[in-house]
């Protein structure tokens, strides 16, 4: 192989070799085309060859550009424009603006009151055809096209050299699974090989043409019905400073360095400075005054090489301009040293300049604008704008009503941002095709087709350790990405700060969202009430408030007062069917006010969140209020966010992974390992969408094991079951487990209210457990002991064969139990003990 000129399905290839396989294009990727891009592998591979560059491995790169007749200094800022635009941040930023998600080729319910599905697809094989004056069009364009999802094929001219394919393969090899390969393309290839390109532009489906009008009119003339030609044409761009304006020094300075930082040869620089005014005196006058800032910016920049052709065009117009003058239609102002020129025009037409420090100035007033820039209406990109706040409004629209697709202030004209427009036009989009997909009841409780398919494993290195609370406190959150704050703790430990960006707060709200609707909320129908504690920090309230906004369903805000009579008042009033809340609250609610809440008998539907409710407890809301479905509305905290979703097969305490934004380990009691099948063990999330207080491997404090059977519902999350938390594990000589004590209490009676165990010590040092239940259940204390003693084994054993600890039962009304007063939460365990020595 003589030169790296050639990849083919991302490996490098002779001449030899593409010469025999060319011809087989269509061929060759006809299979590829059902391949979908997972973008976070395109993202991670871009970052990891961008550190690579970063780290100083451009040496290949670097050669490239200058065999290709680039300067040393052009070739670095080439590479560094390579680095910027590779920053996984940038990039994401722009498939998110662009193509509406981070997870755009999946099909999503476009709104959860209607059944319509969207999303984005690839045309299929884009192929590339780039100039040769641009070594980073090439490359960044079939990055455009990854981003996109397209097969690319690269059409690179020679005098690119072979720079384009190299960035292309760092970053295809950047890639460990190889996922990228199958996607990659590209070769020189001479454009006087018209059979050659005929073929090629017959297997694609869409042509990204760059350069002039020939150049594209010449691949269009190829390019059979059908293909969808994306042209990138030159562009022209301008600045205009309103007559107030006129005299602002340091306004006049920064389009000077628009004019002299890359020496014209971007579309967006300008060539053209418009004045408002019809008078030629005020003309001329700012045309002194703007030579003069043209003078000082330009010897801050270090003088270009001009061929002989540019040198030549650049005398031509100038000479005619001097000639102009003559017969009083211009003027010419130029350095001594030939190195800037203004060239003042009487007339109004936008015209292009020769460049290399060369404007044209020209009058201009606003209500000529629209009518002046008509002819090049087409054409028209960038205005560098200097007005006052005053005339913003009206010079814009101006500008915006003649064809302008950029505005920007005078030193920034050549800036952009992620996800910024190209000529006017999203750039992904126009690499796309859009999905739409309507399939009735087959869908329905589906949000996503993500749902369908088996979920990503997040990349985690091998070694990555398992986090707990104490570190999640300790961990110290850029500036930048603390913009929302939660109180998180109290039932299992120090109250902390959970941080948030929007950004990821939205979206981690929006998968809850989809979650809440997988559950059986019908935002189409359901009239909802959200009665999570709110104030202090806690997220609950806040959180459903984002949710069902996001589901478009009809809410009453109303947070978890004790006025239950005004509550239960509301509910009726407004007709309310579906609650969310905790069961702790619920069971208060539904006890203080159950006459009017019978009568009513309009509650269909309870989703719970926060903490378990018991099956006793369901069933009671069933049989005397005639409540249809209950469900956990979510599984989550407000340190990890949302995690887990029960469905409408899931029971009890069985959930899908929130595999959206979350990830699931189950690992062993004792050991960092997965547990065995069947086996308990430590639930451990790893968020997949959260900035400055990532959590990766993240301890929540909850026990669980998997449950392996497939769900009916027909989603690919895996699911587990909750077995409760370790802080409802205690030590008191033996372990002891609350769960058991709730659920001899549910098997016994069906006991499904609050249940809270106070650890407390009695004379000397023994210790006792006081079991508190609700009242109202007709269970008595003697009972609840006998219980206790007749179905717990090891608590039998401390109390009647060691008499080691006591035990007594007290019964309160639901109002008496201690709560966490941020969260609303039921205290669960209590631990007064005080041993001395």
């Amino acid at each position: 192989m003589k030169t790296k000129e050639y990849i083919w399905r991302g490996e490098w290839i002779s001449e030899e070799e593409f010469e025999q396989k060319i011809n087989d294009l269509g061929k060759d990727t006809a299979d590829d085309l059902r391949l979908r891009m997972h973008l976070p592998s395109l993202l991670r591979a871009c970052a990891t060859y961008r550190q690579q560059l970063l780290d100083g491995d451009n040496e290949e790169l670097i050669t490239s550009l200058t065999d290709a007749g680039n300067t040393a200094e052009h070739a670095a800022e080439t590479i560094n424009e390579i680095i910027a635009f590779l920053d996984p941040d940038f990039l994401e930023q722009k498939i998110k603006r662009e193509l509406g998600s981070d997870n755009p080729f999946v099909l999503h319910r476009n709104d959860f009151r209607g059944d319509a599905f969207e999303a984005w697809g690839p045309l299929g094989m884009l192929v590339h055809v780039v100039p040769g004056n641009a070594p980073t069009v090439a490359p960044l364009s079939v990055l455009e096209g990854l981003m996109s999802g397209n097969i690319n094929v690269l059409k690179n001219s020679s005098k690119n050299g072979n720079f384009p394919q190299l960035v292309l393969k760092g970053i295809v090899d950047a890639c460990p699974s190889g996922m990228l390969k199958p996607f990659v393309y590209a070769f020189q290839l001479s454009s006087a090989r018209k059979d050659t390109l005929r073929g090629i532009f017959n297997a694609a489906h869409g042509i990204a043409a760059w350069g002039g009008e020939e150049s594209v009119a010449s691949v269009r003339k190829m390019t059979p019905e059908g293909v969808r030609i994306i042209d990138w044409g030159h562009r022209i761009s301008f600045s205009y400073v309103s007559s107030k304006m006129s005299k602002d020094t340091r306004g006049l300075e920064n389009i000077a360095y628009d004019i002299c930082v890359i020496e014209q040869q971007a579309c967006s620089s300008p060539q053209c400075l418009y004045l408002e005014t019809d008078n030629r005196e005020e003309l001329l006058a700012f045309a002194n005054s703007f030579a003069a800032v043209l003078e000082e910016v330009s010897q801050t920049f270090p003088q270009p090489e001009i061929s002989i052709p540019e040198m030549a065009e650049i005398t031509n117009v100038t000479q005619l301009t001097k000639l102009g003058a003559s017969l009083g239609e211009s003027e010419v102002i130029e350095s001594p040293e030939k190195t800037w020129r203004v060239l003042v025009d009487y007339k109004s037409g936008l015209r292009p300049s020769p460049l290399y420090r060369t404007i044209w100035i020209k009058p201009l007033k606003k209500d000529k604008i629209v009518s002046t820039l008509r002819p090049l209406r087409t054409y028209l990109q960038t205005a560098g704008l200097a007005c006052a706040l005053d005339e913003l409004g009206e010079i814009t629209n101006e500008l915006v009503q003649a064809g302008v697709t950029r505005i920007k202030q005078p030193g920034y004209m050549l800036g952009g941002y992620a996800g910024e427009p190209h000529d006017g036009v999203y750039a992904l989009q126009r690499y796309c095709r859009r999905i739409c997909l309507q399939l009735g009841e087959l869908t329905g409780g589906i949000s996503s087709f993500a749902d369908l398919e088996e979920p990503t494993k997040p990349f985690l290195p091998k070694d990555a350790p398992v986090i707990h609370k104490e570190d999640f406190i300790r961990k110290k959150v850029p500036e930048e990405f603390s913009e929302l704050f939660f109180k998180s703790g109290g039932t299992s430990g120090k109250p902390k700060l959970a941080i948030y960006t929007y950004e990821d707060y939205h979206k981690q709200m929006f998968a809850a969202s989809e979650a809440l609707f997988a559950a059986g909320l019908d935002p189409s129908g359901d009239r909802c009430m959200n009665l999570f504690f709110s104030g202090e920090l806690y997220g609950g309230f806040i959180s459903f408030w984002t949710i069902l906004e996001g589901m478009g369903a009809t809410q009453f805000p109303m947070t978890a007062i004790p006025e239950y009579e005004h509550v239960v008042k509301a509910i009726i009033e407004n007709k309310v069917d579906t609650l969310l809340g905790m069961p702790f609250y619920f069971s208060q609610l539904f006890e203080a006010c159950s006459k009017e809440l019978k009568d009513y008998g309009g509650i269909r539907k309870i989703f719970y969140g926060g903490e378990h409710m018991s099956p006793a407890m369901a069933w009671y809301y069933k049989k005397e209020f005639g409540v249809e479905l209950i469900k956990s509305a979510i599984y989550g905290s407000n340190d990890a966010g949302p995690l887990g979703y029960s469905c409408t097969h899931c029971e009890g305490s069985v959930h899908h992974v929130m595999s959206r934004t979350q990830s699931l380990e189950i690992f062993k009691m004792n050991e960092n390992k997965p547990v065995d099948k069947g086996e308990t063990g430590r639930l451990i999330f790893t968020s997949l969408s959260r900035k400055g207080q990532a959590l990766f491997r993240y301890e929540i404090g909850d026990l669980g094991r998997w449950v392996d059977e497939a769900c009916k519902c027909g989603r690919k999350s895996p699911r587990f079951e909750l077995l409760g938390r370790f802080g409802d594990i205690f030590k008191m000589g033996p372990l002891f487990n609350y769960n058991e004590f709730k659920k001899i209490l549910e098997d016994e009676f069906g006991y499904g209210d609050e249940l809270q165990l106070v650890l407390d010590t009695a004379e000397a040092n023994k210790q006792k457990i006081i079991v508190k239940i609700n009242r109202n259940a007709g269970i008595t204390a003697e009972q609840v002991y006998q219980a206790l003693l007749d179905n717990y084994a090891v608590l039998n054993d401390m109390i009647v064969n060691d008499d080691l600890i006591g035990l007594t039962t007290e019964l309160l009304d639901g109002k008496d139990f201690v709560k966490i007063e941020s969260s609303g939460k039921l205290h669960k365990i209590i631990d007064n003990r005080k041993i001395t020595s």
